[in-house]
């Protein structure tokens, strides 16, 4: 349970009290993301069904709605992620340069540009699903839990950058059973999808997934490992290109 409440504190808005942190907790906590991806996706799932009742079509304030849904629980801290990702993957400078960039605090032009396509990636996709049948609306719980499933299963198995205390912390303890549960979680998701919407949208949702390993096997090429910045980058990426296919989808 004390890892559960760890992984709760560590990656969502949730106020969690007397928090026994160890350092053999850490693999155990990880394991954990997707039930927080859960709790991430009911509140999407509730503004979701919340729109639909108060306003009843799709526009706007619907998608609005969902859009604060999703960073009212989970907070920035993967935003983050993505947005120093972005300033240090797409620079052109040597390793060297690019993980001083991955340290520095500071917000460049890669960022901000990619900052402002994820939201509006989150608010398109979300503008189009309060028009999609109630029935879909689980997937809004799912897709979360995929992406960090996945993205723990990429934290897992792709070495990290020796200077994140961050990774070490999750990773120094893993063992087989914590890979183990990550990946049925992440199946169980997938198939979940494809039960529910289909098998274009479950194809959908393993080429998210691919795009994610993509990400972070680019990061590990360029910067000689991972780190947490690369992890939250992965869930924002496959988690949006999920809730832009499932729309498509359904409409084809």
């Amino acid at each position: 349970m004390q890892a559960l409440l760890i992984c709760i504190s560590m990656f969502s808005k949730i106020p969690i009290k007397n928090i026994q942190w160890g350092e053999d907790k850490g693999s155990s906590a990880a394991a954990w993301l997707p039930a927080v991806g859960a709790i991430c996706g009911t509140a999407t799932f509730a503004a979701a069904k919340l729109s639909r009742f108060l306003i009843g079509a799709a526009n706007g304030i619907s998608a609005f709605i969902m859009l604060l849904s999703v960073f009212a629980v989970c907070g920035f801290l993967h935003f983050d992620g993505l947005m120093d990702s972005a300033d240090c993957l797409l620079s052109s400078r040597d390793r060297e340069g690019k993980l001083r960039i991955l340290k520095d605090s500071a917000t460049g032009a890669f960022a901000s540009i990619c900052a402002t396509l994820a939201i509006l990636a989150y608010y398109s996709s979300f503008l189009e699903w309060v028009s999609l049948p109630p029935k879909l609306d689980i997937l809004l719980v799912l897709i979360p839990m995929l992406s960090r499933a996945w993205a723990i299963t990429l934290m897992f198995t792709i070495d990290p950058l020796e200077t994140s205390t961050i990774m070490r912390y999750f990773t120094s303890g893993k063992k087989p059973v914590h890979l183990a549960c990550v990946f049925i979680a992440a199946s169980c998701t997938a198939v979940g999808i494809l039960l529910l919407a289909g098998v274009w949208a479950f194809a959908a949702a393993l080429a998210s997934l691919f795009a994610s390993y993509m990400l972070a096997s680019h990061a590990k090429r360029e910067l000689g490992g991972i780190n947490g910045d690369i992890i939250g980058a992965s869930i924002i990426l496959s988690e949006i290109l999920c809730y832009l296919a499932m729309p498509i989808c359904q409409i084809s």
